[in-house]
């Protein structure tokens, strides 16, 4: 998936995307049972959430956090495991309270 690569550390570009897109499309190819896709999405999430408050709160908002924890403690995969702790710990932000909520949830 191309996003990642569009949005990776451009604050503009994640935050046009996350306006015009918005972070949905993205969770719904995380319950997909196909890990390239997978994968490819919560690479997405992760470029997106990685530094932009404006876009952790958006992903959060729709709902990001559930689908990437069950998949975590789910999935056998090890790629698949990494980057959805990725993706949860941007999603985090750079608040302690947040990080420290996050961690709690991921166990």
């Amino acid at each position: 998936m191309a996003i990642g690569k569009i949005v990776r550390g451009d604050r503009n570009n994640q935050e046009k995307y996350v306006n015009e897109y918005g972070a949905s499309p993205l969770i719904m190819l995380v319950r997909v049972r196909n890990k390239d896709i997978q994968l490819s999405a919560i690479e997405a999430l992760y470029c997106l959430a990685d530094g932009n408050e404006f876009a952790q709160k958006a992903i959060l908002e729709e709902g990001a956090v559930m689908p990437l924890i069950q998949l975590l403690k789910r999935t056998r995969a090890p790629d698949v495991q990494e980057m959805s702790a990725m993706a949860l710990w941007a999603l985090a932000g750079e608040d302690l309270n947040e990080r420290r909520s996050m961690a709690g949830m991921m166990g």
